[in-house]
């Protein structure tokens, strides 16, 4: 089957095509009449031609060498005597189609192939000038039909591009050099996010043992408070202070990491939640005594058993707590936990001045933080999306409920033991 019917090109599509253009047998007539004409100027245009296709890298690789450029240039003899020959059928169109067919395997790009027809009406208006300009009307005439046929060749070669897949081919390899580079900085930017995340691990081991021994000390030396002085204790108590906010950043960045990458598996067991609620004031009472803030724990009289990690519990409601703390605004933080369905509902209530709902979510990104401007304190960023990270590996959900300047609600939910 040919290149027209497989293209679904029949009597009909051609007539439609040629009426479009207004290519009528008076045009033919007319192509017939510049045959001559052609066939003493074919020469000298074919030659110029394939000089100007010479100029140019891309289509010089397709001119491999000698023997090519003779035998094309015999074609294109041919094809230019074609185009006054007068005969626009089925034959025409089928050639058209496969010339257009063999320019799009050979991934020629349409603008040079489209551009030759560009060549050919610069090639030709200086001699069709020289030869019949003394009759403007009949040159004009001869111009019109010859880019009448022209523009028909052009339309046919356009046809062919596009049922060969050569426009389809072309977007696929232009999508697969850019997934190509796109992998390749993905590959390049994981290696530098894992280079850089050995060297944080590294250095936060380094730093956990001095500053937990510098935390040890502080802490010997309030148990044995009657050997410090009374101006020397409250520097102390400031040392501890800060040694467990630094051990408290260590231990989220390490956990974090273990987290994602799920190397820390929770050892989940059953526990009351008001145990692991007093536990953490207990952890963050410095904190708590620093702000002359109160604490009041709101639990059911029969108590709520989570089935969960206690350390992980424990070290999430230390993040709320010592958040809520240095937020609120009031002397008191609320600490409740409710049972609802299958779940354990654990609140941290303060009265600090509330996030803006369109930050409330991304708070619990990394190294994302709001600063709710109560006071001085600073924070990585790390402290919520450990948070996170803990109660979603235990089944939970964490979010936060507020509105500015009334204080916020830190939520999370665990598995009830009783489910």
């Amino acid at each position: 089957m040919n290149i027209a019917d497989r293209m679904n090109i029949g009597p009909e599509a051609r007539a439609l095509r040629l009426a479009f253009l207004e290519l009528t047998p008076d045009d033919a007539a007319r192509l017939r009449e510049l045959h001559p004409f052609a066939e003493r100027h074919v020469a000298e245009i074919v030659d110029a031609f394939y000089e100007q296709l010479l100029k140019f890298d891309t289509t010089r690789t397709v001119l491999r060498d000698a023997e090519t450029i003779r035998r094309l240039k015999e074609k294109q003899r041919q094809y230019f005597l074609s185009l006054t020959s007068g005969e626009y059928e089925e034959g025409y169109f089928e050639g058209r189609l496969r010339v257009g067919d063999i320019h799009q395997q050979i991934n020629l790009e349409p603008a040079w192939y489209l551009g030759t027809y560009s060549l050919y009406i610069r090639l030709l208006l200086p001699r069709l000038a020289a030869e019949f300009g003394n009759d403007p009307q009949r040159f004009a005439e001869y111009l019109s039909s010859l880019t009448k046929v022209m523009f028909l060749d052009m339309g046919l070669a356009i046809d062919a591009y596009i049922f060969g897949g050569y426009v389809n081919r072309a977007l696929g390899e232009r999508y697969r050099e850019m997934a190509d580079r796109a992998a390749a900085a993905l590959a390049e930017r994981d290696a530098h996010e894992r280079a850089k995340q050995t060297l944080i691990d590294m250095m936060v081991h380094d730093i956990r043992n001095p500053v937990s021994g510098i935390l040890m000390t502080a802490q010997l030396m309030l148990r044995h408070q009657a050997e410090v002085s009374s101006s020397q204790l409250p520097r102390v108590q400031r040392i501890e202070q800060t040694a467990g906010d630094l051990l408290r950043m260590i231990q989220n960045i390490l956990e974090i990491s273990k987290l994602e990458e799920g190397m820390l598996i929770p050892e989940l067991e059953a526990f009351p939640i008001d145990v692991a609620l007093r536990e953490s004031i207990d952890i963050a009472r410095p904190h708590i005594e620093d702000a002359s803030i109160s604490v009041a724990v709101d639990v059911p009289a029969t108590p709520l058993v989570v089935h969960a990690d206690r350390s992980l519990t424990r070290r999430i409601l230390q993040n709320l707590l010592v958040n809520a703390v240095r937020h609120s605004r009031a002397k008191e933080i609320r600490l409740s936990a409710a049972s609802r369905e299958a779940q354990v509902v654990v609140s941290v209530t303060d009265q600090g001045t509330g996030i803006p709902e369109d930050f409330q979510q991304l708070i619990f990104e990394r190294f994302r933080h709001f600063d709710r401007g109560t006071q001085a304190h600073s924070d990585t960023g790390l402290g919520l999306p450990f948070c996170k990270l803990a109660v979603e590996r235990m089944g939970g959900a964490i979010w936060v409920e507020s509105r500015e300047g009334q204080g916020a609600v830190f939520s999370f939910t665990l598995p009830s033991a009783a489910a």
